[in-house]
């Protein structure tokens, strides 16, 4: 699509020139008595037509290059993708999630802890976790305790 739109585009600039040098050679022999005022009026014409459709072959060109820019997916940071939400090819609406990447500085983990423990933790508990790939290191992180449901 953007090679034929750049084709259109080249190719209406051509026909624009071309028909500005017919206006001038036009103006000037009418000037001179040496032609009519309806082919002067023509090579206006022409020349007006020419610079719409250049201009109209421009914006469809700009109007392919931004929906080029499109098709490319960036992500804010290096990471792993961990999910694919779309397949190739398939169209997808501005703003729809198409993967997740994990950002390789930080990490989840998820705890299955009984749920009697939740009565004996104060309310925003800080928890030290250590890590066994890594010896003496130990990560602060928070603790969220899911909402009570209750039972009907």
């Amino acid at each position: 699509m953007s090679a034929r739109s750049s084709a259109k585009a080249t190719s209406s600039r051509g026909s624009t020139t071309r028909a500005q040098a017919e206006e001038a050679r036009q103006s000037a022999l009418l000037k001179d008595g040496f032609t009519t005022k309806q082919r002067y009026d023509t090579a206006v014409r022409d020349l007006q037509t020419a610079e719409a459709r250049r201009d109209s072959a421009q914006a469809k060109l700009t109007l392919a290059r931004e929906n080029l820019g499109y098709t490319e997916l960036h992500s804010d940071v290096d990471g792993i993708v961990t999910a694919v939400y779309a397949e190739a090819g398939q169209v997808v609406a501005a703003g729809q999630h198409v993967l997740r990447v994990a950002e390789p500085r930080e990490r989840e983990a998820v705890f299955d802890v009984p749920e009697v423990a939740f009565r004996l933790v104060p309310h925003d508990p800080e928890v030290e976790v250590t890590w066994s790939p890594i010896r003496r290191s130990r990560l602060s992180a928070g603790f969220a305790i899911p909402p009570r449901r209750p039972i009907r």
